[in-house]
């Protein structure tokens, strides 16, 4: 599995998260708006997207991602105490709120629940190809079988 993140932030940072993405030998894709989304990611296989931005602006950046039929898993880093509601959070697809500075240990287990998601949606697949598909096997489609791996995990 070739594990892509999509990163948005602000042009001149180099935060945290993306430091502990790149050492951790995970692709970032880096882009500053939702609307280069088009043009950076759709070709490849992406395991989530980190906003690394203000709260509400990566919020809303979060949304516009879901606005276009992106439906990948988020994670919003955001100032301390800033709080998304169930409902914002299904709306914008996050899964958590990392207040800053991040906890690595925190960030990069979110990274490995995603991860260990993926893999057995792959191994669901794998075995899926084995025997004759149904109709439960082929709502396992991505990204939403990784939310509801997710939620079940969470």
């Amino acid at each position: 599995m070739s594990a892509h993140v999509c990163l948005i932030a602000e042009s001149d940072s180099r935060g945290e998260p993306e430091k502990l993405l790149r050492r951790c030998g995970l692709t970032v894709l880096r882009f500053e708006r939702a609307a280069a989304w088009r043009e950076v990611a759709p070709k490849r296989d992406v395991l989530l997207v980190v906003a690394d931005l203000p709260a509400d602006e990566g919020l809303r950046e979060l949304k516009a991602l879901r606005a276009m039929g992106v439906g990948w898993p988020a994670i919003l880093v955001a100032q301390p105490g800033f709080v998304l509601s169930a409902q914002q959070r299904e709306e914008a697809g996050v899964l958590e709120v990392m207040p800053r500075p991040i906890a690595p240990r925190a960030f990069l287990g979110w990274i490995e629940c995603v991860c260990a998601a993926h893999l057995a949606l792959a191994q669901r697949r794998s075995a899926a190809v084995q025997r004759p598909t149904n109709r439960e096997e082929s709502a396992w489609t991505e990204p939403r079988a990784v939310h509801q791996i997710l939620r079940a995990l969470g």
